[in-house]
């Protein structure tokens, strides 16, 4: 009985170790100071690409003369003033110093990055010929 007492106090005391040493240690996340000049770069040719593919779509959209449409200068103005803004963030980004503005603005780069390129993404659809009204040509 003596040695199951025993047994049972290393047995506790292992666990009361292991319980100590996982909530002593501090999960791991990501250090944004260690972001760089690469995540940067790569950012800014996002970006470029992004103008690259509205000003394709600009074109097009002037092809199927759909161009001069409210909703679709809307739109376009809309792509362009995140395209600034998303600029705005990478300069932020690229001045940061501390963990937390790096962080914020590699946020902010993230969001307005998804932003713009959802937009590019609606503006396209735009490009697409008329659709002819399916119950007319029943036979």
């Amino acid at each position: 009985m003596k040695t199951l007492f025993w047994i049972l106090v290393v047995v506790i005391l292992v666990g009361v170790g292991i319980l100590v040493y996982f909530a002593s240690t501090k999960p791991r996340g990501l250090d944004l100071t260690q972001v760089g000049a690469d995540s940067i770069a790569v950012y800014e040719q996002r970006t470029d690409q992004l103008e690259q593919k509205l000003e394709t779509l600009q074109d097009m959209l002037g092809r199927v003369q759909v161009l001069d449409r409210p909703g679709v200068r809307q739109r376009i103005r809309y792509i362009e003033s995140q395209l600034d803004e998303l600029r705005g963030a990478i300069e932020r980004w690229r001045q940061a110093r501390d963990g937390q503005g790096v962080g914020q603005a590699y946020r902010d780069c993230i969001m307005l990055y998804g932003r713009a390129q959802a937009a590019c993404e609606v503006l396209s659809y735009d490009t697409l010929p008329a659709v002819e009204n399916e119950n007319s040509s029943s036979p």
